[in-house]
């Protein structure tokens, strides 16, 4: 009767319940916030497309029983037609194939110096996939240098991988970026020759030595390396997940869950074995007779425990001995239980539940608690007991997000286009492009509408954070509950944020749901309106503007009064003009030679004197309207041509010219923005 079981059990399903992931920050080196959410949803892409959660159920059910757990990471091609590798995450299902460097200190054994993964692999997968080593695989052997066949099934081969890491010096460069005029550091062997010989010979370039490592890979078949490469990361691809470790008198001794529970199911099976024994030894029959009581009447009492007879008769008298009666058949007691026994599994039981530290209501009983709070508090103290098991599974995990880190940069070293998910459930389309001197950037159109996003994981540093997430699934279920809990406690909310809680549920037309009553939610509680005290400010400078127009028409009139007294003595002087020019016209014959000259003359004069500061004064008013002419779209300037252009944001030194474009999109029937 396995009763660790459960109690394992409630340790791994929690872990499938809450699923965890990394959180990944930047720590510096042109990192932004937004290429560390770029980051993180690269990570959760690659967790996706490995089935990592299978990976990660394995480590931990191996470390939950049996002390420790693995998975690895391992890069190859993303499909049949194309060059561009992945990076995936894999399982390994014999946590006993691994055996780890034991002079690593780290906890994750970061600092491990080699490792040797064991494997068993059919002899067919083999000759296909290695024709050429065929001959290594016998029918019998193992491979060269073999021990015998008893250590795989007949039609299996063991193979190993060997991960070796090897430091080899190198020297690292501190110097002065041109571009951002800021001391940049480099490793010799990550710059071009061209570039090192120019940055050695600057005064203000520094150096030291450095080493960098190495990951060697060899598969071994027998005594025989059959296959090497260089790992793109700089650890060994391997991550564990502990369970207990402890050093008593030097050496190492490590367990899981299990092992503290043995002696208390050893006892449970005991008295369980023996409660059944006791019981099964003691007899079945219903009745006891002497034989005279039933002579004669055998076939009834026989068949008494298998029909349903309307009265049973027994012999009462002895026809020999009449005087002496017969006693009457007697029942027997049915088998009792063994007190000691049962009570025997019951104290095992409760050992158990000290040894473990998952109490009745962590199994799932009912406790002496009756509140929510209380039953709450009693699993959060059972949880605390085995809060290590947690702790260790977000070690590895942790581990994962580093090594992730390291071999992003470097596997994703050509331009291509991911897809990834958001935390709010929307899929985004990002550029890789290793050449970009940013980590992160952006390419909006006219409209600043973002038509590209570029993401170079090789620029900025990333760390993971101190804690371990959890997955976004997990938070999707808890927003759910607080935003449930919210909105029963006050349902006049549910015009403000009940959006958000059908956003977040997955039933048909859920989305449809949610949009139409975002419509409805005022603007001014999205950000998109003005809030209340702009709205009053609004208000105020309505009034003002109503009293500013009201005084600039009364002075508009007045003005127009003055200019109409101007013009009445302008004409005044017009007519005293033609008058005179009338009277000498009137006085000189219209042949005489002289009033030609005369009339211009007197015409110059007028025009200088009276319609010069008129002529004057408009043209400066046409020029002014012409100079103030308002933009048909803010931002735009006019040219000499007469036109006006609009700068092009996303292209530099271009312009864009306004009008056309504005009778193009009126001619497509869109509104626009002039």
């Amino acid at each position: 009767m396995n009763i660790v079981r459960q109690h394992n059990l409630m340790i791994v399903n929690e872990a499938r319940k809450h699923k965890s992931s990394v959180k990944i920050i930047a720590t510096g080196g042109l990192a932004s916030q937004e290429s560390a959410e770029v980051f993180k949803w690269l990570m959760r892409r690659i967790e996706y497309q490995s089935n990592a959660q299978a990976a990660y159920q394995t480590a931990r059910w191996y470390q939950v029983y049996g002390g420790i757990g693995w998975c690895r990471l391992v890069t190859d091609y993303a499909g049949p037609d194309t060059f561009e590798q992945e990076i995936y995450i894999r399982p390994i299902e014999d946590p006993l194939s691994v055996y780890m460097d034991p002079h690593c200190k780290q906890k994750d054994c970061s600092d491990g110096k080699r490792a040797v993964v064991f494997d068993l692999v059919p002899k067919r997968a083999w000759r296909r996939a290695y024709p050429e080593l065929a001959d290594l695989v016998g029918d019998t052997a193992l491979g060269t240098g073999s021990v015998g066949g008893d250590w795989a099934p007949k039609d299996c081969i063991i193979v190993a991988e060997y991960f070796r890491k090897v430091s080899k010096p190198d020297k690292l460069y501190g110097f002065i970026d041109p571009t951002t005029g800021m001391r940049k550091a480099l490793r010799g062997s990550q710059m071009p020759k061209e570039i090192l010989d120019v940055i050695k010979d600057d005064p203000q370039t520094i150096w030291r030595p450095t080493t960098r490592d190495e990951v060697e890979w060899y598969l071994i078949v027998g005594e025989q390396i059959v296959d090497s490469t260089i790992w793109p990361g700089k650890y060994i691809p391997l991550m564990r997940c502990i369970g207990e470790e402890t050093i008593i008198e030097g050496m190492l001794d490590r367990k899981g869950h299990t092992r503290a529970m043995i002696d208390a199911q050893r006892m449970f099976n005991y008295n369980a074995s023996a409660s059944v024994e006791f019981g099964a030894l003691q007899t079945k029959t219903p009745w006891t007779a002497s034989k005279r009581a039933v002579e004669g009447q055998q076939s009834m009492w026989e068949t008494a425990n298998q029909i349903n007879h309307s009265v049973l008769v027994w012999n009462d008298v002895d026809e020999s001995n009449p005087d002496q009666p017969i006693a009457p058949p007697q029942r027997v007691e049915p088998p009792q239980a063994s007190p000691a026994f049962e009570n025997g599994m019951e104290t095992a039981f409760k050992q158990m539940m000290m040894t473990s530290g998952q109490w009745m209501n962590e199994m799932g009983m009912a406790g002496n608690e009756r509140t929510g709070v209380a039953i709450q508090a009693r699993q959060e103290q059972s949880s605390t007991s085995v809060f290590h098991f947690q702790d260790n599974y977000g070690e590895m995990l942790r581990y994962i997000g580093k090594q992730v880190i390291d071999l992003v940069p470097r596997v994703y070293d050509t331009k291509r286009i991911i897809r990834v998910l958001t935390d709010d459930g929307e899929a985004l389309e990002y550029l890789i492009n290793p050449g970009m001197a940013q980590a992160y950037a952006e390419e909006k159109d006219h409209q600043n509408q973002v038509v590209m996003r570029i993401f170079n994981p090789a620029v900025g540093q990333y760390d993971i954070a101190a804690d371990v997430g959890p997955e976004q699934l997990t938070k999707r279920q808890e927003a759910q509950e607080m935003l449930t809990l919210i909105l029963t406690q006050n349902p006049a909310l549910t015009g403000l944020i009940g959006d958000l809680l059908l956003a977040d549920l997955d039933f048909d037309k859920a989305q449809e749901a949610a949009r139409r009553l975002r419509n409805m939610v005022p603007k001014e509680a999205l950000g998109e309106g003005p809030t209340q005290q702009e709205q009053m400010l609004g208000q105020q400078v309505q009034a003002l503007s109503a009293e500013l127009a009201k005084t600039m028409n009364r002075a508009a009139a007045d003005r127009v009064k003055l200019v109409d007294k101007s013009g009445s003595q302008e004409i005044d002087s017009y007519k005293a003009e033609t008058d005179r020019m009338k009277a000498l016209a009137d006085m000189l014959p219209m042949d005489s030679p002289g009033l030609e000259q005369m009339i211009e003359q007197l015409v110059k004069d007028a025009l200088a004197t009276h319609l010069t500061p008129i002529i004057q004064n408009n043209l400066e008013q046409m020029t002014m309207s012409q100079d103030q002419e308002a933009p048909p779209i803010p931002g735009a300037q006019k040219a000499p041509d007469g036109a006006w252009y609009l700068t092009d944001p996303t292209r530099q030194g271009k312009y864009l010219r306004v009008v056309p474009l504005a009778q193009e999109h009126k001619q497509r029937g869109v509104i626009a923005n002039a």
